[in-house]
């Protein structure tokens, strides 16, 4: 009786193991699972770096519009502002949707700026890597989204070969608007641009691969490792350098390169005398970038 018991007893133990084990692998499974999900959303991320000087007002909006492209990440670089820019971002900080870098680096030329831009975005590539599948790199004038109006991560996925995307600008003027005020939204204001062939459209931003980049000597572009080029939105090789091409039919950067007449004023031409003699050369550019009508991101078009 006792070994038809221990027996008994024997089979029930191995059988609660065998049920155990099964356990075992569908957590293990469950786990898995889960953890490839979570890889992939973290391949579907998007970062944005840019540097800001006196411009802490403009960026509410800057981040809000890009956070709804699909932007989960923000790292701003403080160029020396002097503004009251901690309670204007706080909310922003303090969501863990924006991180600010002091970078109080001097300039004097043309040549300087580009140097402490392209070292920002060195610094923004390392804090990415790992983090996020792409950064863009844009300044806080430069509105990046999707004509058809998908999620930039969505869009995206269409590159995941390339270790870049360029994205043209579609420059646009002041729309001979005095002063935004507070209460208004720029992109609702500013409505007026440059023809599609003004030859500044030409210029490009890029999104790319933190990983694959290798060096940056041009803010506009990156050079990557093993020689790859970039590709523009119809797939074609673009190198850093190479300004010969247009296309919008799928990404475009909105380049509100003046702002309004206070800020273009007051702000743009003093930057443009620190590199450049005279004035006439901003005032005629800005002048031909009011030219046709379109409110393409604007709330209030028809």
């Amino acid at each position: 009786m006792h070994i038809f018991k221990l027996i008994n007893l024997n089979f029930m133990f191995n059988n609660i193991k065998r049920k155990y084990s099964k356990l075992k692998l569908i957590f293990i499974f469950i786990l898995c699972a889960f953890q490839k999900i979570e890889g992939i959303k973290a391949q579907k991320s998007l970062a944005i770096c840019t540097l800001f000087q006196n411009e802490s007002k403009y960026l509410p909006e800057w981040i809000e519009f890009h956070e709804n492209q699909g932007v989960s990440h923000f790292f701003l670089y403080n160029h020396f502002c002097t503004e009251d820019w901690q309670d204007i971002l706080k909310k922003y900080i303090d969501r863990g949707l924006v991180e600010v870098i002091n970078w109080p680096y001097e300039y004097a030329t043309a040549a300087d700026w580009t140097r402490i831009q392209c070292r920002a975005y060195m610094d923004a590539a390392l804090r990415s890597k790992g983090r996020y599948q792409w950064c863009a790199f844009l300044d806080s004038d430069e509105f990046l989204f999707s004509v058809e109006g998908l999620s930039l991560c969505e869009v995206l996925k269409e590159y995941k070969y390339a270790p870049g995307v360029v994205v043209n600008w579609v420059m646009y003027g002041t729309s001979h608007v005095e002063k935004i005020s507070e209460s208004e939204k720029m992109l609702d204001l500013l409505i007026w641009r440059a023809p599609l062939d003004f030859p500044a459209n030409l210029h490009f931003k890029t999104i790319a691969k933190p990983e694959e980049i290798k060096n940056c000597f041009n803010p506009h572009g990156f050079i990557f490792h093993n020689e790859k080029n970039a590709v523009d939105e119809n797939h074609q090789p673009k190198a850093f350098s190479d300004w010969n091409s247009f296309s919008v039919n799928k990404l475009r950067i909105n380049h509100y390169w003046s702002r309004d007449k206070e800020f273009f004023y007051q702000v743009k031409i003093a930057r443009r005398f620190k590199f450049f003699e005279g004035g006439e050369e901003p005032i005629a550019f800005e002048a031909a970038m009011n030219v046709e009508y379109d409110p393409i991101l604007s709330s209030k078009k028809d």
